[in-house]
């Protein structure tokens, strides 16, 4: 069996998604090289790095606004949401929220926190920007967004 080098930040993300996905981390290695090659996932080859950075966008049937799926694990929990481009509103789709909508994306990070941690403080300090990565990227909203 070969090796190769990953920077520890890369090793950590791997273990993260080996968790999640039920296997080791060199099984989800193997799983992006097929998808990266098309080989036996009937999917197309990605052609540049821009491409995969780029978030998902879908429109809603609803509204039609830009919507970009988001996530975090907190404390060993994976909270899914949707990012509206528009409103900036964030809408959790994994229970108990059950799809409830937030005015921003710190007003659901606060609440996540407050739920999972209970953290009970006057004003718990959670920046929705740094807390939600973009499901596409990893990256957090604020490569989407900018700073605050």
């Amino acid at each position: 069996m070969n090796s190769i080098e990953v920077s520890t930040a890369t090793y950590e993300k791997l273990l993260v998604a080996a968790q999640l996905m039920g296997c080791t981390a060199g099984q989800v290695v193997d799983r992006m090289v097929s998808n990266l090659s098309g080989a036996g996932s009937g999917t197309t080859s990605i052609e540049s790095t821009e491409d995969r950075r780029e978030a998902p966008v879908v429109a809603t049937p609803a509204t039609g606004e830009a919507q970009v799926p988001v996530f975090k694990i907190y404390k060993n929990h994976r909270i899914e949401g949707v990012f509206d481009m528009s409103t900036h509103e964030l809408r959790i789709t994994t229970a108990p929220w059950n799809h409830k909508v937030f005015p921003s994306p710190t007003a659901a990070a606060v609440d996540v926190v407050v739920r999972i941690s209970g953290d009970t403080r006057a004003v718990p300090n959670t920046n929705g920007r740094k807390f939600w990565k973009v499901k596409s990227t990893g990256d957090d909203l604020r490569s989407l967004i900018g700073e605050r």
